[in-house]
């Protein structure tokens, strides 16, 4: 047990494009499906703008963008950052909706405050939020047992 510890410990050492070393686990064998399963328990996102947007094909969610709100609809807000979790509004929604990025019609990035996503819900369990921040860091990985295809920005 301690050495099959040790032994996914180490392989779980990544050097990021920036240098840093940092644990991540390639994604945990994390795919696009299995993020859709975490997500699919969210339920009906009611009038929210975003919609079930853990239903669209992977390449369209992986670019997911959707209005800021109804009365706002061309101030924008990306759902993804991949390869770089902290800055994932999806992430930040789940958590507590704090600091969500919205790119304004003329370009300008702000943030906004929101309710914890599912808005009136029980909210996500803290480890399927760390399965989708590993997935995110990993570089949001289309299939688990393949690494992304996405650039690095």
């Amino acid at each position: 047990m301690i050495r099959r510890t040790a032994l996914a410990l180490l392989a779980a050492v990544v050097l990021t494009a920036c240098g840093e070393t940092r644990l991540v686990d390639g994604g945990a064998g994390l795919g696009y499906a299995e993020i859709q399963a975490i997500l699919g328990k969210l339920g009906d996102p009611g009038d929210a703008p975003h919609e079930r947007f853990w239903k669209v094909p992977y390449a369209e969610f992986v670019d997911y963008r959707f209005p800021a709100s109804w009365d706002n609809p061309q101030d924008m807000i990306k759902l993804l950052e991949p390869w770089n979790s902290g800055e994932s509004n999806l992430v930040k929604a789940l958590r507590d909706g704090r600091r969500i990025r919205v790119t304004k019609h003329d370009g300008k990035v702000v943030t906004i405050n929101i309710p914890r996503m599912p808005k009136g819900g029980s909210g996500v369990r803290s480890s399927d939020i760390e399965k989708i921040e590993l997935w995110i860091d990993a570089g949001c990985p289309e299939f688990g047992d393949k690494p992304s295809t996405l650039p690095r920005k």
